[in-house]
C-alpha cells in the first residue's frame, strides 16, 4: 500500500461509524472504530495473511472484524 493509499484508508477508518468495518482494497485488512464510554478513540485492526493472499475471503475478514469488535465494545 502506498503512503497516499494508507493515509486515505486511515482517514476513511477514522470517519466510519463505530462498529462499521473498513476494508483495504486487498481485502485482507480491516479496521473497526470502537465505541468508548468516555473521551478518546480506539480501533481494532486485523490482518489475515499477505496482501492478496489471505487465507480468508474479504467478506469473512470483514465479518471477523465486526464480530471481534462487538465482543470488546
Amino acid at each position: 500500500m502506498s503512503t497516499d493509499d494508507l493515509i486515505a484508508y486511515m482517514k476513511k477508518s477514522g470517519e466510519a461509524k463505530a462498529g462499521e468495518p473498513v476494508m483495504t482494497g486487498s481485502g485482507n485488512v480491516a479496521t473497526v472504530r470502537l465505541k468508548l464510554d468516555g473521551e478518546g478513540d480506539a480501533a481494532l485492526l486485523i490482518g489475515v495473511g499477505a496482501s492478496g493472499r489471505g487465507s480468508l475471503e474479504p467478506a469473512r475478514v470483514e465479518a471477523l472484524a465486526q464480530a471481534l469488535a462487538g465482543q470488546v465494545q
